[in-house]
Formats: structure tokens, C-alpha cells, sequence
């Protein structure tokens, strides 16, 4: 059993701040929520030691490159 992971997936991170890239196909709403579930939870847990996430959501339609400081994951 796989584990649904975005079409491209780029992480960028500093000492406070963790940024997420996320690719998705066009119109996945379910892997859009799943995204937003897990950054909500890392937030929740975490914002208390002064570590949160944000994430950046993209279709695969929009043609926007990775930006050139995050490092792909996938």
C-alpha cells in the first residue's frame, strides 16, 4: 500500500519555519485537504517551541516552477 504523496514536493526550512511546495493535479481536492489537515496538526503541535509550517499549494495547471531555494523531494 502507497502512501499519496503530491506530484512535486519541495521543502525549504530555516530555524523557526519549515515552507512546503506542493504540486497537485488539477482539481484534487482530497490531496488539497490532506495537505491542509497535516499543516494545520504540525502547527498545532509544534507552534508552541516557536517551530510552525506553511505550506504553498499549487495545480499542476498554473506551470509554476519549484522555486530554486526548496529542495525537492519528489
Amino acid at each position: 500500500m502507497g502512501v499519496d504523496l503530491p506530484s512535486k514536493l519541495a521543502f525549504d526550512f530555516n530555524d523557526s519555519m519549515v515552507l512546503v511546495w506542493a504540486e497537485i493535479n488539477d482539481d484534487d481536492e482530497q490531496m488539497e485537504d490532506k495537505l491542509i489537515l497535516s499543516e494545520a496538526k504540525i502547527n498545532a503541535k509544534y507552534h508552541l517551541y516557536g517551530f510552525d509550517m506553511e505550506s504553498t499549494i499549487v495545480e499542476t495547471s498554473d506551470k509554476l516552477p519549484v522555486p530554486n531555494h526548496y529542495r525537492s523531494l519528489k
